[in-house]
């Protein structure tokens, strides 16, 4: 009788498993937008300075579902504060006297905590001229100002925001010299003419009647 030899064989499977995961952008978004004279004071229409100009405060915070470094650390901001009824509006042309762009060297960013904070605070700085249309009296009164300001991440995905402000009017005047010199005169004779610059130094238009009741200053005798 012939016996049979079985014989068994163990076989082992290795595997190996691994996992990918993709990064999806999220835009950054821009919650809030506010306007004043005073950095991080309330929301207020805007005082202009006779003469020169008035830094204007637009602040407010940014949120980036990817952590705030999206946009502290690897993105920009950048906006606009115009009048609103500006031709091109937020893509107007630079004009002191109603168009003003916003760069990041005109903003600070704040308040990023670094990893797992998705939260950030702006502040930007805008330095707007005395002769800046009114919202508030004039051929402007009708409209506003507008600031908009857009956050930009290291993918370049963006969000925006805006708010709507007035310019109130500023009445003011200034003269290029303190005394007028009419030379000398001799009795019954007519003097130079003398020139005196009258200068608008606010936003508003002026009607101006000029006139004097103090006596003319004599250096001497007459003859």
């Amino acid at each position: 009788m012939k016996s049979k030899l079985l014989a068994f064989f163990s076989i082992l499977i290795s595997f190996t498993l691994w996992t990918e995961a993709s990064l999806t952008d999220s835009p950054p978004t821009v919650d809030s937008v506010s306007v004043s004279n005073n950095e991080g004071g309330a929301p207020n229409p805007i005082d202009l300075t006779e003469g020169t100009t008035t830094p204007v405060y637009i602040f407010g915070t940014i949120t980036d579902s990817n952590g705030c470094l999206d946009v502290y650390q690897n993105g920009t901001i950048e906006g606009k504060f115009f009048l609103s009824n500006t031709p091109g509006g937020a893509n107007c042309n630079a004009d002191q006297n109603n168009c003003y762009d916003i760069s990041a060297l005109d903003c600070t960013l704040s308040t990023c905590d670094g990893e797992g904070d998705n939260n950030l605070e702006y502040s930007c700085t805008v330095p707007v001229a005395y002769f800046a249309n009114s919202t508030q009296s004039g051929p402007d009164i009708a409209t506003d100002w507008t600031a908009k300001i857009k956050a930009i991440d290291a993918a370049f995905g963006d969000g925006f925001n805006q708010t709507t402000t007035e310019v109130n009017g500023l009445l003011a005047l200034t003269f290029d010299q303190q005394t007028l010199n009419y030379g000398s005169v001799n009795m019954g004779e007519l003097s130079n003419e003398a020139i005196l610059n009258i200068i608008n130094s606010g936003n508003t238009g002026l009607d101006v009647l000029v006139s004097s009741d103090n006596d003319l200053i004599c250096d001497g005798e007459g003859s």
